[in-house]
């Protein structure tokens, strides 16, 4: 996530096993429905921010994930940012 220039909404110091929640883009074009429903369309389930001070969303990190499934979710978020036109490219990082 950080390659795609995401930020966690808590320190690593205080990740949880359950869900983790990412601030969402700062780019007029970014729409929460837009994404979660590209991302619904090709199996892959977010969840809208539950904070009123900043805009996030929530992914779960529970029950039967794999590595596999992890490397699946960030291919499919970076392919809708590129398609989206919010990145060029991924960061090199």
């Amino acid at each position: 996530m950080k390659r795609l220039n995401f930020s966690c909404l808590i320190p690593e110091s205080q990740y949880s096993k359950l869900l983790t929640a990412f601030f969402e883009p700062k780019d007029s074009r970014y729409q929460f429905e837009a994404m979660h429903d590209y991302l619904y369309e090709r199996g892959i389930t977010i969840y809208p921010g539950k904070l009123i001070e900043v805009n996030t969303f929530r992914i779960a990190n529970i029950g039967d994930l794999y590595p596999e499934d992890i490397r699946t979710f960030i291919k499919n978020l970076e392919t809708y940012l590129i398609e989206s036109k919010l990145i060029v490219r991924p960061d090199c990082n």
